[in-house]
């Protein structure tokens, strides 16, 4: 009886999980299939320094939340808000989504994270047709698609299903040792500030598309190859210096009064490709001497992914 028992008992255990497993597996199918990979353009952003409005409630920050993009998969905390940043013209070239902003968090990698590994990339833009070679090693900027309205009305936040931007993690970009980056000189900007200025820009940050994990949901990228290049932004002698303006932004982490500051970045569409790309559990590829198989972790297919 005793043993009767136990077998009745471990049958019902294993149909438990392989329930478990069903309902998990079809979870990861459902947000998968929400998450259409398009290729429409992506904008140019304009990014300006922000600081909280005064007497509004100080931005709390927000643990666990989970990147994946082509580099790494890591869990950050987002620590604080940065900049906004407006779709823009670049010399006279048509914005094609004027509502969706972009807004910059600084991010830092949970304890215990794996150790970041340094990468050479090699981007193209409009500026840098044959490429130019950056080195990356951690993420350290989180942008976020954001509403946002000039004053205090705060909008609602975007709907995912009616915009084509992701979410980017943005690494620092250096040059290889013993070289540097050029100054693009000259470029007229153009926002929804209405100030049509010309700057003098120099590489500053490699954004990624990721997948976001926050709160059991999943956000996946919806344009994989579209990347941001983004630039320092500095005014070219003789224009006019920022003027302040207060805006109202929305977004998953929640609304925020802002003042702007000045001039911060301008991102610019790019692609990328790894130079040597350094292999890794979880890359998807069978690269490795003891890997037999290589399926995506856990956080994106629930219950398949094994040991090598």
């Amino acid at each position: 009886m005793g043993r009767f028992f136990v077998l009745r008992e471990g049958r019902k255990t294993v149909k438990r999980i392989a329930i478990a497993v069903v309902l998990l597996a079809a979870i990861f199918v459902a947000s998968t299939a929400k998450a259409q990979v398009v290729d429409g353009p992506l904008d140019h952003f304009a990014c300006y320094t922000v600081r909280p409005l005064k007497g509004t409630p100080r931005f709390e920050p927000i643990p666990g939340v989970t990147l994946r993009d082509q580099f790494e998969r890591v869990t950050f905390e987002v620590r604080r808000p940065l900049d906004i940043c407006n779709p823009a013209r670049k010399n006279d070239e048509p914005v094609s989504d004027a509502e969706t902003h972009l807004k910059a968090y600084q991010v830092k990698p949970v304890r215990n994270s794996e150790k970041p590994i340094e990468r050479e990339s090699l981007v193209k833009d409009q500026f840098h047709r044959s490429g130019l070679r950056v080195i990356t090693k951690r993420a350290q900027i989180l942008l976020v698609p954001t509403s946002k309205n000039l004053g205090d009305v705060v909008p609602p936040p975007l709907d995912p299903a009616t915009h084509a931007v992701d979410h980017f993690a943005c690494y620092r970009a250096k040059p290889p040792k013993g070289e540097k980056f050029e100054k693009i000189t000259g470029v007229k900007v153009e926002d929804q500030f209405l100030q049509s200025k010309r700057y003098d820009l120099l590489p500053r940050w490699l954004c990624n598309p990721a997948d976001k994990l926050w709160l059991g949901k999943v956000e996946l990228k919806k344009m994989p190859q579209k990347h941001l290049l983004c630039y320092v932004a500095r005014r070219v002698k003789g224009e006019p210096k920022h003027i302040s303006r207060r805006v109202a932004v929305n977004n998953q982490f929640g609304p925020e009064l802002l003042n702007t500051i000045r001039e911060d970045m301008l991102c610019i569409p790019a692609t990328k490709e790894l130079i040597d790309p350094t292999p890794y559990c979880g890359d998807g590829a069978v690269n490795q001497l003891w890997e037999q198989c290589d399926p995506p972790d856990d956080a994106w297919c629930p219950g398949l992914c094994l040991l090598d």
